[in-house]
């Protein structure tokens, strides 16, 4: 199998390298709210290049991908890729599936219109959150699922001419951005973010890994 993208040392210091080459990252990332329609966008890219940049992290949420179950639109992402080669740009892809900053925002509204298969995040008091579970398996499943659709039309369109150099997957992965933490601390609100989800399925996973826990003493 051909590897042309991939971290390995160069004096000293891991980089990317492509094509062999140590590649010098010089990128710029367009916000993902103006990237759904390709007017948005498209006018971008000569500024790109006039500040000098030699990649774009371009965001991909996945309800512009698949806005109907199964009814997969490419426009937006292949117009990207063509503009990208256009101007001589490598693209970094950022997957926007279920998760960004603890919101299902970039998900198709198939998804978070439907509460019963896509359960929500449930906090330590008992409210629902806006995030989607991320350990119940039907969400997991169908975001799998479009996700390796994904990547097969990547090797489709992309197999080739390695515009796609990377890819980052999610964005400011956390359950959900909590602002709440005990009166009077000093410790940076970070440390009081949710470190699990408390809906009925996660409550019973976890008293079930308790249980073996405790088994093995």
């Amino acid at each position: 199998m051909e590897i042309w993208s991939e971290i390995k040392e160069y004096r000293g210091r891991n980089r990317i390298h492509i094509d062999n080459s140590p590649y010098l990252t010089l990128g710029i990332q367009y916000d993902y709210l103006n990237c759904t329609k390709i007017e948005d966008f498209d006018y971008l890219f000569e500024h790109t290049v006039s500040l000098g940049c030699n990649t774009l992290f371009f965001p991909l949420r996945w309800l512009v991908m698949e806005p109907e179950e199964g009814k997969y639109k490419w426009e937006v992402l292949d117009h990207a890729i063509a503009r990208c080669r256009e101007f001589r740009l490598r693209m970094s892809l950022l997957w926007f599936g279920t998760n960004q900053g603890g919101s299902s925002r970039p998900a198709p509204a198939w998804v978070t219109s439907d509460k019963e298969g896509f359960p929500r995040i449930i906090d330590e008091k008992g409210r629902e959150r806006d995030g989607l579970c991320p350990n119940n398996r039907n969400t997991l499943e169908t975001e799998k699922k479009s996700f390796n659709k994904l990547l097969s039309h990547l090797a489709e369109v992309d197999g080739k001419d390695h515009t796609v150099i990377m890819m980052q997957i999610e964005n400011e992965v956390c359950l959900y951005m909590s602002h709440e933490q005990p009166e009077g601390s000093q410790k940076p609100i970070l440390d009081f973010w949710p470190s699990r989800c408390y809906c009925s399925s996660c409550n019973a996973c976890m008293k079930k890994k308790a249980a073996a826990s405790l088994s093995l003493v």
